[in-house]
């Protein structure tokens, strides 16, 4: 299943990119982790991930500092790339869900989904194999960087810096498109009638809410609209070493960024800002 194993090309690329990080002293810590952890395998994919956009980093002569602690109990952010105003990244990558392995058929080269609409018919198991089920899966895997289900984690409250997080979609139905990034972000009304997920809540099929929406129903969503300043997306396929910035698609909380703000804002932004 594209986005569950290590490839070889990701494998070919991730040879050059660790042997050159393994120089740069901010980001021999990361290189040493997954060494540790078995090196260019399939379970470090979301590590490799980290490396990339690292390496992203440095190509562009910034030197991050990996694994920071903005004060928030003993947790930390992935990388905090310092300037007149610092940008705090915590990456995250949306793994193969069970639903989608059950519902994925291989033969040879050929890899075919099977993922079925929800109805009110089905059991709620059979629901979550579905395009729906995986968007409020994604939405959790994404919540879960700001709110564990007990406390805020992370990101503290913001101070001047620009809080990210950005999410590896390979592994969402085939890398998604921006429509779905929108609505995990936004919910439907920034996206065409016709493609707006809906899910079955309390009886009524409604439009699943954005994580920027006050009307979500997930229990990190509110932390989340307080110190997310963008929510930023990434489905990447030839692992050139530009194309982790030259896909990043970055869509600003209207929360925290009004129009004059984001014009600022951007202007100072490490990686690309997407359209």
């Amino acid at each position: 299943m594209w986005g569950e194993a290590l490839s070889e090309r990701e494998a070919r690329a991730m040879e050059r990119v660790l042997s050159e990080l393994s120089s740069v002293p901010w980001s021999r810590p990361l290189v040493e982790r997954i060494d540790r952890d078995g090196g260019l395998v399939s379970d470090n994919m979301p590590l490799l991930f980290e490396a990339r956009f690292a390496h992203a980093l440095h190509m562009q002569g910034l030197t991050p500092e990996y694994e920071f602690r903005a004060g928030v109990r003993d947790t930390v952010i992935d990388f905090r790339v310092p300037g007149k105003t610092d940008w705090l990244f915590e990456l995250t990558s949306i793994r193969p869900s069970e639903a989608v392995k059950r519902a994925t058929v291989e033969d040879g080269p050929f890899v075919s989904q099977f993922l079925r609409s929800p109805n009110s018919e089905n059991t709620a198991e059979e629901n979550k194999e579905s395009e729906e089920g995986e968007m409020l899966l994604a939405q959790q895997k994404i919540g879960a960087k700001v709110f564990d289900g007990h406390q805020v984690i992370k990101f503290p409250v913001p101070d001047g810096r620009i809080h990210v997080i950005l999410v590896d979609m390979r592994a969402y139905l085939n890398g998604g498109d921006a429509w779905d990034y929108s609505q995990i972000a936004y919910g439907p009304n920034r996206v065409p009638r016709e493609l707006v997920h809906c899910w079955l809540h309390k009886g009524q099929w409604q439009p699943i809410r954005g994580l920027y929406e006050p009307e979500c129903l997930g229990g990190a969503a509110p932390h989340l609209q307080q110190r997310i300043h963008f929510l930023a997306f990434v489905a990447e396929k030839t692992y050139e070493p530009n194309e982790i910035l030259e896909k990043i698609l970055l869509l600003p909380n209207p929360m925290l960024l009004n129009d004059s703000d984001l014009g600022a804002v951007s202007g100072k932004c490490p990686v690309k800002v997407g359209a």
